[in-house]
Formats: C-alpha cells, structure tokens, sequence
C-alpha cells in the first residue's frame, strides 16, 4: 500500500527549501544595492527575511484548515505582496519593487512543482540553481570586486 503524503510532510519538505528563497530574494536585493546603486540596510534585508520564514508557517497553519493546495496560494500571495511593496518603499520604486515580486512569485511556482514532482524534483531543482548561479554570474562579469574607495 502506498501511503498518501499529508500535509505536515508537504510543509516539511517545502520548509527543507526555505533558504533558497532567503538567499535568492538577499541575492537580488544585493544586486539592486551594488549594480542600481540602491543601498539597502541590514534592517531591511532581515525584514525582508523575517516575511519569508513567515511564510512556512502561514502555509502550516492555514493547510491544517483549508488543505495544502489553498494554503499554498494563500500564503504565497500574502508574502509575495508583502514584500513586493515593502520593496517599494527599500528599493524606491515600484518597478524594482515589481522585479522582487516577480522573482517570488517564480519563486513559490518553482517549489510547488518541485514539490508535486517528487521523481524529478532533484534534478530540476539543481537544473533550476545552475541557471540561477548562471544568470547572476553573467549579471556581474563587468563588476570589479576588489575595486578599493580611494581616500581624498
């Protein structure tokens, strides 16, 4: 017999992914603070943070009442607007601010496939990290990164 997955192993493994999206949304807020010369501030970056481990524990509380497919729109909407206009006001424009929650909606998507295709799961995830580190890594190839301030 095969035994369905509940919920509290669903929230499990989708908590197992949690710090990609910390580092990802820290990656894209760093990019916006060194390539669009936005300075953003080790309070806003742990704001920011605190709203995504936030999310986990929505997604927990609202599966146990409305299951895990609802629950995961639901808290994923919630988050992802939450720091989509936080972003606004950190980054100084909607349009970055759109950028971030572009980036978490894609985000959240991501996992719910990952998630619902246990046989694959590992494979596209770490297809999914190589074209992530890729991508980052061609956004910042003109970056000179032991460039010094000089002194007046």
């Amino acid at each position: 017999l095969i035994q369905p997955v509940d919920l509290y192993s669903q929230v499990d493994r989708a908590a197992k992914y949690g710090f990609l999206f910390v580092g990802f949304t820290f990656l894209a807020l760093l990019m916006f603070d060194i390539i669009g010369a936005v300075r953003v501030s080790a309070v806003e970056y742990l704001l920011m943070g605190a709203a995504l481990v936030l999310f986990f524990v929505l997604l927990l509380a609202f599966a146990e009442v409305i299951g895990f497919t609802p629950a995961y729109i639901v808290a994923s909407a919630a988050i992802a607007g939450l720091n989509t206009a936080y972003a606004a006001a950190v980054l100084k424009s909607w349009r970055r601010a759109w950028f971030i929650g572009g980036l978490l909606v894609g985000l959240y998507a991501i996992l719910y496939i990952l998630l619902s295709l246990e046989a694959y799961s590992l494979l596209i995830g770490s297809l999914l990290l190589f074209a992530a580190l890729a991508g980052v890594m061609y956004a910042t190839r003109q970056i000179d990164w032991s460039a010094r301030k000089e002194t007046a």
